[in-house]
């Protein structure tokens, strides 16, 4: 069954998609004119300009994280740690300056209060909708060997792991699907369907 869109369960990430997106477009498409009329510096060498462009690059990277963890339910979590991270970050950062360096405008007074408040309620919601993260594990004994299937996230697919009697991993292989990996185990090991618990 397909989960469904929750907005109270995705709303941190979209207020911080709703607010990264434009400052990054704000930063790079055209930063001696943009950020100037925003702050109080302005933008001249062809260094600076890369700088702030790299920032605009980074911040649409984490943006579409964040893009992907609305649409795959399975990324929620990956993309509100990396919400997360990303607002505390910025808020940490701004707070050292504050202590180092001084009171700055209030624009960016403004900035990290919001990116405090947004770290904040991003662990909120990290605390009340994630989910235990558990794989099915299925395990057989053949020929001195034990062997291991081991589902990994829906995207990724299916580990075959074979073990010695010591416990060491000799041979493990990656494949699409549980039929697959089982097939795989019977074709290259001999280990029967039926032997699989």
């Amino acid at each position: 069954m397909k989960a469904r869109f929750s907005l109270p369960k995705n709303l941190h990430l979209i207020i911080s998609l709703g607010i990264v997106v434009p400052f990054s477009l704000v930063y790079g498409i055209s930063p001696a004119e943009n950020l100037s009329q925003y702050f109080d510096f302005i933008v001249e060498s062809t260094d600076l300009k890369n700088v702030f462009r790299a920032i605009m690059g980074l911040y649409l990277a984490i943006s579409t994280v964040w893009v992907i963890g609305l649409i795959k339910p399975h990324f929620w979590q990956v993309a509100t740690v990396l919400q997360i991270v990303f607002m505390l970050g910025l808020a940490g950062g701004r707070g050292l300056s504050l202590v180092l360096d001084g009171i700055p405008s209030q624009t960016f007074v403004i900035a990290t209060i919001l990116e405090l408040s947004l770290g904040i309620y991003g662990l909120l919601q990290l605390k009340k909708y994630a989910q235990p993260i558990s794989y099915r594990s299925l395990m057989a004994d053949h020929g001195g060997y034990t062997y291991e299937i081991q589902e990994d996230l829906p995207d990724i697919g299916w580990y075959l792991y074979q073990y010695d009697d010591s416990g060491n991993c000799t041979h493990d292989t990656l494949q699409d699907n549980l039929a697959m990996a089982m097939k795989y185990a019977e074709e290259e090991f001999g280990v029967s369907l039926s032997t699989w618990k």
